[in-house]
């Protein structure tokens, strides 16, 4: 599950649009943590687009399938 955040500029003041961050499998066995600005000012529809974001970039490495999510499943339970 994608987390939410916004970024503040070197004012301190906080900028409008939310940026999310999510981890993806690697072929390797490890993980990839990608950050993207989802270009949204209402958490909502940020929280929306992350979720697709997230999905895309899960069929792109083709960790969406079964068999990819029960070998990392047994990855991350051997440490």
């Amino acid at each position: 599950m994608p987390s939410l955040y916004r970024k503040k500029n070197p004012a301190g003041k906080q900028l409008p649009h939310w940026y999310c961050s999510f981890r993806v499998p690697t072929a390797d066995g490890g993980t990839r943590q990608i950050h993207r600005s989802t270009g949204e000012t209402r958490k909502s529809d940020a929280q929306d687009k992350a979720r697709d974001y997230e999905k895309a970039a899960r069929a792109e490495a083709n960790a969406d399938d079964e068999t990819s999510q029960t070998i990392l499943a047994k990855v991350k339970e051997a440490g």
